[in-house]
């Protein structure tokens, strides 16, 4: 399954997140976790984005497997990490988003592994600019609990 969201990425940020964790995203974004531009929580994958805020483009695709794409070279950073999903659905929110109206994907509860993909990065002219042609990419697939890694690494400016 596939799904193209628009959001509003705020703060540098947006989260895929189950929705009935108990958010506290104060604890997010230890030194490591921003040049790794990911941290986890329990429930929440939060996504580093290359600008403030302003619409971004965020594709989520659920497979039943593992993605055999080992080719990076369209993509400017990919990291990997797990979610564990107890409700059947997860949504797609931002630091100060109205989680009411926030996408959606649903999904059977169980553990899942996130590879995310991020490019066009360098689009951004200025971080604090609302507009660029910056990309995410989150694939989903059942797998076991990880700590998160990055699988290709873009320097931070």
């Amino acid at each position: 399954m596939r799904y193209q969201f628009t959001i509003n990425a705020d703060h540098f940020q947006f989260y895929l997140e189950d929705d009935t964790i108990d958010r506290d995203t104060a604890l997010l974004w230890s030194d490591q976790a921003q040049k790794d531009r990911l941290d986890v929580l329990p429930g929440l994958i939060a996504v580093a984005t290359e600008r403030f805020g302003g619409e971004v483009a965020v594709a989520i695709e659920v497979v039943p497997r593992e993605p055999t794409d080992p080719d990076f070279d369209v993509w400017d950073h990919v990291v990997e990490c797990s979610l564990e999903v107890e409700a059947e659905r997860v949504l797609l929110t931002s630091a100060e988003a109205d989680i009411s109206n926030a996408p959606e994907v649903v999904l059977p509860p169980g553990t899942y592994r996130a590879r995310v993909y991020y490019a066009n990065l360098d689009s951004v002219g200025d971080e604090l600019d609302l507009q660029g042609d910056d990309h995410y990419r989150i694939v989903l697939w059942p797998g076991m609990p990880m700590e998160p890694r990055v699988l290709k690494r873009k320097p931070l400016p």
